[in-house]
């Protein structure tokens, strides 16, 4: 069942998405093409539409991710959605497998288009491509590899945990008690999830004494509120505080859970 769903998921959104896609080559195409022509104006014009369509794929696909969620599982599509003989847990695990797919996939996609902007960018300004390569490598020549493969995974944690927090945000603010809120159920919980976050991550700042130097270099285990109370002063931190990085791990299963109970207790179609 779950690849069945996960394979009609893939139909229905080969035409919206191929729209997204095909717009964004057009933007990046066409504004590329204007930066090539080396008219100042029409340059600096040309960059924003390409740098635009990195954005729309890197925006706009999470974005209809979201509405689309909200349509096939509360909308009116949400009939059809539960009248499939699958358990809740596989509606869960497609809707996130999908998301996850499609999204990452958005993300490379808008960095590929953004290098190649910048690369275009250089050739117009009488570089070439290896002088943006040479950049990237003096700008990451100084970070340890540890550090890297660090910042990698925990962009990956980041975009789980952003698709279970949009999950819980849908499920939880379309249940039966927010029924007099409407669609401002999930702009609710939205408003409260991201407070919560925002504490806890200032907490685990607080309460976690681990750091990385400003240049990424070394790690520092001293505790942040030395550095706070003298930004609070003007002065510059000597360290980055880390101990915000375990917030998403830790709430990730928590939106899970949380949103895998609604549905099965608490859905509400309207």
């Amino acid at each position: 069942m779950y690849a069945a769903l996960l394979k009609n998921e893939a139909r229905l959104e080969a035409r919206p998405l191929g729209a997204y896609l095909g717009i964004a080559l057009a933007l990046f195409v066409t504004g590329v093409a204007m930066v090539l022509l080396r008219v100042p104006a029409v340059s600096s014009l040309g960059f924003l539409a390409a740098i635009a369509a990195s954005i729309l794929l890197a925006v706009g696909i999470p974005l209809h991710l979201l509405q689309r969620y909200y349509a096939t599982m509360y909308g009116r599509q949400g009939y059809l959605t539960h009248a499939v003989p699958a358990t809740h847990t596989t509606l869960y695990a497609v809707k996130f497998s999908w998301a996850l797919v499609v999204w990452l996939a958005a993300l490379v996609l808008a960095a590929g288009l953004g290098l190649l902007t910048f690369i275009g960018q250089a050739i117009a300004a009488g570089g070439t491509a290896a002088d943006v390569w040479r950049a990237l490598d003096d700008a990451f020549a100084t970070v340890p590899t540890a550090t890297r493969v660090v910042m990698v995974a925990w962009l990956v944690i980041m975009l789980l945990a952003n698709i279970a927090q949009f999950g819980w945000i849908v499920s939880f603010g379309m249940e039966e008690r927010f029924r007099a809120l409407g669609l401002g159920g999930p702009v609710v919980m939205w408003f409260v999830s991201y407070l919560v976050l925002q504490a806890l991550s200032m907490l685990a700042i607080v309460l976690i004494p681990v750091g990385v130097t400003t240049d990424l270099s070394q790690l520092v285990f001293a505790s942040f509120i030395p550095e706070l109370a003298a930004a609070v002063e003007g002065g510059d931190p000597s360290f980055i505080p880390l101990g915000w990085l375990v917030v998403l791990p830790l709430v990730l299963p928590v939106f899970a859970v949380l949103t895998l109970r609604s549905l099965r207790d608490h859905t509400s179609l309207r």
